[in-house]
């Protein structure tokens, strides 16, 4: 064989291991990435929920309001019939004859 021409194996690189790039570089860009991921979508599951509670929150506000002004309105209907029926009652005693005058 000439020479030159003989078969000559390349040298394998070393590959640090996995521990050794993390102390070296930091976590891997995907792994960063999926943590950013995972705390996205965490905090978007806690947003959500705080709305679904202040939804209820404010239903049950609602439902009390309302509660609250049909309570005023029948406080309303009730007042007037109390003035109806007092404003009757004084005109009754309008009507009554007066007993120290002599008829």
């Amino acid at each position: 064989m000439p020479r030159g021409t003989e078969h000559v194996e390349a040298p394998v690189p070393v590959q640090p291991s996995t521990t050794d790039l993390e102390e070296w570089s930091g976590p891997p860009v995907w792994r960063q990435n999926q943590e950013q991921e995972t705390a996205i979508q965490e905090s978007k599951s806690e947003v959500v929920h705080k709305i679904d509670v202040v939804a209820i929150e404010v239903n049950l506000l609602y439902a009390d309001l309302r509660k609250v002004s049909e309570g005023l309105v029948q406080t309303e209907n009730n007042m007037a019939t109390l003035q109806q029926e007092v404003s009757k009652w004084l005109d009754s005693l309008l009507q009554l004859p007066d007993k120290d005058q002599p008829q």
